[in-house]
């Protein structure tokens, strides 16, 4: 009996075992323990890499299309180019201020263009007949031309030329020089009002370059605001006035200053009236038109051109080269010694706007001054 009793006693604690192994809930599965911090530095450094490989790559590629375009652009040049000298035309005669200026800019040739500059002097009617000539010449990189403002904008307007400003493909502008009324020491004025004086008891032997050119233009309206009597003498440039005014043949001339210069010390020359908005740095004490009660101002300035069929690679390459010869120190002081100022904006697009600009603008000026032929 106890056998049985104590047999049951344990059956009824294994039911009670089972039956509280059945109820309970299982165990929880253990979580996932959270990432260290050196795991979410490496993370963040993968990123970053990535990142970087990203903008490197994007570096590159456009690294790449830069060189791509590069080369293009030297595959656009014909092969080889320059391969010989290239001839620049002035339309005025050997002596005179461009001239010299030319001469000057051209010693930096060869180093910045990879070729000398061939000089062709062309004078004769203010520019005119060395530009329509020009017409004629390639446009294939060797053949530019040296011009000034006035053959475009005063020339068409006073005499018959059959080219215009469209024709031509400016490259480069060079300088802005100042006009000047000039006198000799042999006539014993010293002053403008002097000349004032003189102009209106007596005639004006004046010299000048090129009929229709700002040289004539801007004096020519003085002297019709001055009521004197004129006797214009057209010489084909400033080397020829200069030696007409030192003759005597000529006491009056228009000039630059990087005209007399040069005679400084001789005691030559006395610059009166200066047609600039400003007094110039040259000659301080010369008066400006407007200060002595003419609302004039003129100025001259000048610039490289191609013919208009050149290609804009050939066009870019000059620009480049004439550009680095009129930034070298060497070069730049001779100029600005002759008495040159350099223009500030001289890219092709500057020079053609500006040179449009000038054309219309002079030429609304000429048919109020009375003096347009055309």
């Amino acid at each position: 009996m106890m056998k049985k009793s104590s047999m049951l006693c344990m059956a009824l604690a294994v039911s009670a075992v089972l039956i509280s192994g059945c109820g309970s809930k299982p165990a929880p599965a253990p979580t996932q323990a959270p990432a260290p911090a050196e795991t979410k530095a490496e993370q963040k450094k993968e990123e970053q890499t990535k990142e970087e490989q990203t903008k490197e790559e994007q570096t590159k590629k456009e690294e790449t299309t830069a060189m791509s375009e590069a080369a293009k652009e030297e595959k656009a040049l014909p092969d080889g180019y320059p391969k010989k000298p290239i001839k620049i035309i002035v339309p005025w005669d050997a002596g005179g201020g461009t001239d010299v200026f030319v001469r000057t800019m051209a010693t930096g040739a060869e180093k910045y263009l990879g070729q000398p500059l061939n000089i062709v002097n062309r004078g004769g009617a203010g520019g005119t007949i060395a530009t329509t000539e020009f017409l004629k010449e390639k446009g294939d990189g060797y053949s530019v031309i040296f011009e000034a403002i006035g053959v475009f904008s005063t020339q068409p307007k006073m005499n018959s030329v059959t080219y215009k400003a469209e024709d031509f493909k400016p490259i480069i502008g060079t300088t802005v020089d100042p006009i000047m009324l000039v006198t000799t020491t042999q006539t014993g004025i010293k002053t403008f009002e002097e000349f004032e004086e003189y102009a209106k008891n007596n005639t004006v032997n004046f010299g000048f370059t090129g009929t229709g050119s700002l040289h004539q233009v801007a004096n020519y309206a003085l002297f019709g605001e001055l009521g004197a009597d004129v006797n214009g003498i057209n010489y084909t440039g400033g080397g020829e006035l200069l030696a007409a005014m030192m003759g005597n043949h000529v006491q009056f001339g228009s000039l630059h200053p990087v005209n007399i210069m040069s005679y400084e010390d001789a005691d030559t020359f006395v610059p009166l009236l200066v047609f600039s908005n400003e007094r110039i740095s040259q000659y301080p004490d010369v008066p400006t038109a407007k200060e002595m009660g003419y609302n004039f101002d003129f100025e001259v300035w000048k610039f490289i051109a191609a013919p208009k069929d050149t290609p804009d690679e050939i066009i870019d390459y000059l620009y480049d080269g004439f550009n680095k010869i009129l930034s070298d120190p060497e070069v730049k002081n001779l100029l600005e010694e002759g008495g040159s100022e350099m223009m500030d904006h001289n890219t092709p697009k500057d020079v053609e706007e500006k040179l449009m600009n000038n054309v219309e603008q002079t030429g609304k000026l000429l048919d109020e001054l009375g003096l347009s032929q055309n």
